[in-house]
C-alpha cells in the first residue's frame, strides 16, 4: 500500500482520536474552566506533532514533497470528517444547529494545518537528502 495512504489514514485517525478526547474533556469540564485552555494547547501540540511526522515519514519514504503534502491533506480530511461526525452525534447542549459555514471552517482549518505542516516537513527531509547535508535519510 502507498505510504501516502498508510501514513495519511493512520495520522488522520490519530488526530481524530486526540480531537475526540479534547472535545469530550472540554465538555465534561464545562465552559469557562481554566483547564480548557491547557487541554486545547495539548490538542494543538499533538496535531502539530502528528501532521509533521506524516510529512517527515512520507517525504523520507518517497523523496517527494508533494507526496508528503498529500498525506497531510488526507490525514486532515480523515480528522475533519471524524470531528464533524462526532459533533453531529454529540451536539453541545444549548448550542444551535451546526451550519454549513461551521463545516467548511472545520475542513478548511484541518486541511490548511495538516497540508502545510506535512509539506514543510517533507520539504525539510527531501531538501536535506538532495543537498547531501546528512539531514535527509539515515537508516
Amino acid at each position: 500500500m502507498s505510504p501516502i495512504i498508510t501514513w495519511g489514514l493512520g495520522a488522520g485517525l490519530g488526530v481524530a482520536l486526540v480531537d475526540a478526547v479534547t472535545l469530550l474533556a472540554t465538555r465534561a469540564l464545562g465552559a469557562g474552566n481554566e483547564s480548557e485552555f491547557i487541554i486545547a494547547w495539548f490538542n494543538i501540540l499533538a496535531n502539530v506533532v502528528l501532521f509533521s511526522t506524516v510529512g517527515l515519514r512520507v517525504g523520507r519514504l518517497t523523496g517527494l514533497i508533494r507526496s508528503a503534502a498529500e498525506a497531510g491533506v488526507l490525514a486532515a480530511l480523515v480528522a475533519a470528517t471524524a470531528n464533524v461526525a462526532l459533533t453531529y452525534a454529540l451536539p453541545q447542549p444549548g448550542a444551535g444547529p451546526i451550519g454549513p459555514l461551521d463545516l467548511v471552517r472545520t475542513f478548511a482549518e484541518n486541511v490548511a494545518i495538516g497540508g502545510v505542516l506535512a509539506w514543510a516537513s517533507g520539504l525539510y527531509v527531501t531538501r536535506g537528502r538532495e543537498a547531501g547535508s546528512g539531514r535527509g535519510l539515515r537508516r
